[in-house]
C-alpha cells in the first residue's frame, strides 16, 4: 500500500514539473506573438472548463468514494453506468445551451471586446466547448482508476494531455499564430486523452456485469445523487471564486487584467499542484479505511507535517516570485509581479487544511465544505466591490487573500469540532513552527537585500533558505524516527531521509 501511495505521489510530481516547464515557455511566447489583450480573451474563454462545475453534480467524487468502499462488485458496475449516463446527458445539454447562447456568453457575461467579435473567436469558443465535453465525460474513467488507487495512470494521462496541449500551442505560435488553430489543437489533445483513458479503464476495471440493473436503477441514481449533490454544491460554489474573479475583472476593470490574473493563477496552480499531488493519493485510502479513529489521527498528523514542510516553499515563493516573474515576462508586468507573492503565500498556508477538507468531503460531512466554499465566495465578492474603485486590479488580490484567510480559520474550527484536535496538539509545537517561519523569513530578507544579479540572487535565496530550514528542523527536533518509519517504512530511502531530518 505504501509503495503504491509513493508511486501515485511521485507520478503526480513529475506531471506538474513538466507542466511548469511548458507553461513557463508558452505564456510569454503567446503574449509576445499575439499580445496581452488576446491572451486576456483566451484566458477568459478558458472559464468554459470551469463551467463544468455546474453540470458535474458531484458524481465523480461520490463515485470514487463508493467504488473504493465496494470494490469490483455488481453494484459498482451499476454506479459506473448510471454515473456515466447522467454526466453524458447533463454535459451534452449544458454544452448545447452554451452553444445556443453564444453571443450572451461571450459579450454579455465574459465582456469580450467587440473587436474580437469574429469567426476566429467563435471557432476557439466552439472548440473549447467540444474539448471540455470530452474531458467532462472522461472524468468517470478517471474516478474508476482513482478508486483502484491507479492514480499514477491518471497522472500519466494528465501529463500526456498537458504536454500535447501546450506543445501544440507553442508550435502554432511559432509557425502560424491563430486562435482557431489553437482551438483545434486543444480539441485534439482532449480527444487523444479520452481515447487513452478508455483503454486504461477497460484494461484495469475488467469486470462488467449489469444483470439486474433495471431493478436497481432508481436506487443507484438516488444513492449517487444524494451524496454527490452535497459535494456538487461545494464544487459549484467554488466556481464563484477564481472563475467569477475573472468575470469581475472583465466587467469592472478590463480584459487585459484578466490575462494578468490568469498568469498569477497559472503560477499559483502549478506550485499548488506540485504540493497537492503529493497528498491527493490519500483520498482513496481515506475512503477505504474503516477505522475512523485511525483516519482522524492520520489527518491531524498530516496537517501538522504539511505546516512544517511548506515553510521553505512559502519563504522562497514570497521573496522569489517577484524576481521569477521579472525574469520570465520582463519588467512590464508590474501588476503580476507585485501581487503574486502575497496570493501564493495565502494559498500555501491554506494547504494546511487540505487533509481536514478531504476528511469532511469523504467521511460524511460534505455539507461543511459547502460552508467553507460559500464563505470564500462571499468574502471575495464583498472585498472586491468595497475596494475596486480605489485598488482596481489589486482589489481581486485583496478579495482572494481575505477569502482564503477566512476559510482557513473555518478549517481550524471544523478540525476541532469533528476531529477533536488542532493542527498543533501542544503550544510548544506551534511556537516551534512560528519560530522556524520567522527565522527563515529573516534569512530570505537578508539574501534579497543584497544587491546581486537576479539569477544569482534567486539561486542564493533557494540554497540559503533550504539549508537553514533543514538546520532548524534538526535543532528543534521537529521529526522523529517514528515519523520516518510511518511514512517511509524501513529502507535505504528512509535512512537517507532520517539522516537529513533527524539530529
Amino acid at each position: 500500500m505504501r509503495k503504491l501511495l509513493y508511486l501515485n505521489s511521485l507520478s503526480g510530481v513529475i506531471q506538474i514539473i513538466l507542466g511548469i516547464i511548458l507553461v513557463f515557455i508558452s505564456i510569454p511566447l503567446f503574449i509576445s506573438v499575439m499580445g496581452s489583450k488576446t491572451y486576456g480573451v483566451f484566458s477568459i474563454l478558458l472559464i468554459i472548463g470551469n463551467l463544468n462545475s455546474f453540470t458535474n453534480l458531484g458524481i465523480t467524487a461520490s463515485l470514487v468514494k463508493f467504488l473504493a468502499e465496494q470494490g469490483k462488485v455488481k453494484q459498482s458496475n451499476y454506479d459506473i453506468f448510471i454515473s456515466f449516463m447522467i454526466l453524458l446527458i447533463v454535459g451534452f445539454s449544458f454544452s448545447l445551451l452554451l452553444f445556443l447562447f453564444t453571443e450572451v456568453t461571450l459579450f454579455d457575461l465574459f465582456k469580450i471586446p467587440k473587436e474580437y467579435n469574429s469567426n476566429d473567436t467563435l471557432i476557439l469558443y466552439y472548440s473549447l466547448l467540444v474539448s471540455n465535453f470530452f474531458l467532462f465525460v472522461g472524468q468517470i474513467g478517471v474516478a474508476v482508476l482513482d478508486s483502484l488507487q491507479k492514480i499514477y495512470l491518471t497522472n500519466i494521462l494528465q501529463t500526456i494531455y498537458n504536454s500535447s496541449y501546450w506543445l501544440f500551442i507553442i508550435l502554432i505560435l511559432i509557425v502560424r499564430p491563430s486562435l482557431p488553430l489553437i482551438g483545434f489543437s486543444i480539441l485534439l489533445s482532449s480527444f487523444i486523452w479520452l481515447i487513452i483513458l478508455i483503454y486504461f479503464f477497460l484494461k484495469h476495471w475488467n469486470y462488467f456485469e449489469f444483470s439486474g440493473i433495471k431493478e436497481n436503477i432508481f436506487f443507484t441514481i438516488r444513492k449517487n445523487l444524494n451524496y454527490g449533490f452535497k459535494i456538487y454544491f461545494s464544487g459549484l460554489i467554488n466556481f464563484f471564486f477564481e472563475p467569477l474573479s475573472k468575470i469581475l475583472l472583465s466587467n469592472f476593470v478590463g480584459i487585459t487584467e484578466v490575462g494578468y490574473y490568469d498568469i498569477i493563477l497559472r503560477v499559483k496552480t502549478q506550485l499548488m499542484n506540485l504540493v497537492l499531488k503529493v497528498f491527493y493519493p490519500i483520498i482513496p485510502y481515506i475512503s477505504a479505511e474503516k477505522d475512523i479513529a485511525r483516519v482522524r489521527l492520520l489527518i491531524t498528523d498530516i496537517c501538522k507535517k504539511i505546516a512544517f514542510l511548506i515553510i521553505p516553499i512559502l519563504i522562497v515563493s514570497f521573496y522569489g516570485a517577484n524576481t521569477v516573474v521579472n525574469l520570465w515576462l520582463g519588467d512590464d508586468f508590474t501588476l503580476v509581479a507585485a501581487s503574486i507573492s502575497y496570493l501564493i503565500s495565502a494559498y500555501l498556508l491554506s494547504i494546511i487544511m487540505l487533509p481536514n477538507y478531504q476528511y469532511l468531503t469523504y467521511k460524511g460531512f460534505p455539507g461543511k465544505t459547502i460552508i467553507m466554499q460559500l464563505s470564500n465566495v462571499i468574502v471575495n465578492i464583498l472585498l472586491f466591490f468595497f475596494t475596486y474603485e480605489y485598488l482596481a486590479f489589486y482589489a481581486i488580490i485583496v478579495g482572494n487573500i481575505g477569502a482564503l484567510i477566512f476559510s482557513t480559520i473555518q478549517g481550524f474550527y471544523f478540525q476541532k469540532k469533528y476531529l477533536n484536535n488542532f493542527v498543533f496538539e501542544k503550544l510548544d509545537e506551534f511556537y516551534k513552527w512560528i519560530t522556524i517561519i520567522g527565522l527563515t523569513f529573516f534569512i530570505g530578507h537578508i539574501v534579497t537585500s543584497i544587491q546581486l544579479n537576479k539569477i544569482i540572487q534567486l539561486i542564493l535565496l533557494v540554497v540559503s533558505v533550504i539549508t537553514f530550514y533543514f538546520y532548524f528542523l534538526r535543532q528543534f527536533k521537529i521529526f522523529n524516527s517514528k515519523d520516518i518509519s510511518t511514512y517511509f517504512g524501513q529502507n535505504y530511502f528512509a535512512d537517507r531521509i532520517a539522516k537529513i531530518l533527524l539530529k
